[in-house]
């Protein structure tokens, strides 16, 4: 107990994985989690691998701001001594920025229907190379369209363009102002700029027309275990070039993006010179229009701006 009151406002936890645990194993941890003596101090929570009967417990800290979910089961399909059921939903009201990690259970099925977020602003979801992801973190998405205004992909690979395109324009108008891809394969970069290009008939809206910033940042190359940054660039330079920079171009000019308020976009250092329609197109862009292409290496480095002639400032 004291060491909850020492810990300030963040608080982690972390069970060990694929364990069912008892009640006599996790019931004196949720009891000093949900005192009430202690949830009015927790602002920031991470838990990974929790027994499903916490999350409607979840709602008891009334100061949590921040959440972290990591490995975390299918709500409704477990019983618990803490919950016999999730057949109301559970809503977490003061709840403005949540992290998911998918890669097991918390979307499964029906589970988001049961997970309400009202104040959510920030969403940053996991997917760990997940190839195969639910229906259900669409409709997650879109159940919080609200009042969602930055959305984190993060490890997404072979998606595809349907993904995309249900995602973004199935009809339910995500607000997003910032949109960040990070770590995604190249193919699931291009299936996001296409599915954010408006279509020729004009007749459908364009996909987030709140948009101010957008961060396409595709997977390192790994060689060994290891990172090497010189060899990343050596290997990427040219394919992400060619696969990302001319649609990109088109999406740019067709949303007509820059011209009544400003947009950031953020890509992974590029020689425009690769390709050459391309490199004219992004200097008309800059030129005549307020946006801003920046060279960015990581989720948290805005990186170095391009200047109107694409070199680096």
């Amino acid at each position: 107990m004291e060491r909850v009151r020492h810990l300030g406002f963040s608080l982690g936890i972390r069970l060990q994985r694929g364990c069912r645990h008892s009640a006599s194993d996790v019931e004196p941890i949720a009891n000093v989690l949900f005192d009430p003596k202690h949830a009015s101090q927790i602002s920031i929570l991470r838990l990974s691998c929790i027994p499903a009967g916490w999350m409607p417990m979840l709602s008891r800290l009334s100061h949590m701001h921040t959440l972290h979910l990591s490995q975390c089961p299918n709500p409704i399909e477990f019983c618990t001594p803490f919950s016999s059921s999730l057949e109301s939903p559970v809503t977490l009201t003061h709840i403005e920025a949540l992290e998911l990690d998918i890669r097991v259970g918390l979307l499964e099925d029906s589970s988001p229907q049961h997970l309400k977020f009202p104040s959510l602003k920030t969403l940053c979801i996991q997917a760990a190379e997940r190839p195969n992801l639910p229906d259900s973190l669409v409709i997650f998405c879109h159940r919080l369209s609200a009042a969602l205004i930055t959305l984190e992909l993060m490890e997404f690979i072979t998606c595809g363009d349907e993904f995309s395109r249900r995602l973004f324009c199935s009809g339910k108008s995500l607000k997003l102002e910032t949109l960040k891809l990070i770590e995604c394969d190249t193919f699931n970069l291009t299936s996001v700029v296409r599915a954010l290009t408006p279509g020729e008939d004009h007749l459908n809206p364009k996909p987030l027309p709140s948009l101010r910033q957008l961060v396409l940042i595709p997977q390192p190359v790994v060689e060994n275990g290891s990172e090497e940054l010189e060899e990343f660039e050596a290997k990427s330079r040219g394919i992400v070039e060619r696969a990302l920079l001319l649609p990109l171009l088109h999406m740019l000019q067709k949303r007509g993006d820059g011209i009544h308020s400003r947009l950031r976009v953020q890509i992974p250092r590029l020689d425009f010179h690769c390709v050459p329609a391309a490199r004219y197109g992004f200097y008309q862009l800059l030129k005549e229009r307020r946006i801003e292409i920046y060279s960015t290496a990581s989720r948290f480095n805005l990186g170095r701006q391009y200047s109107t002639d694409l070199e680096l400032i």
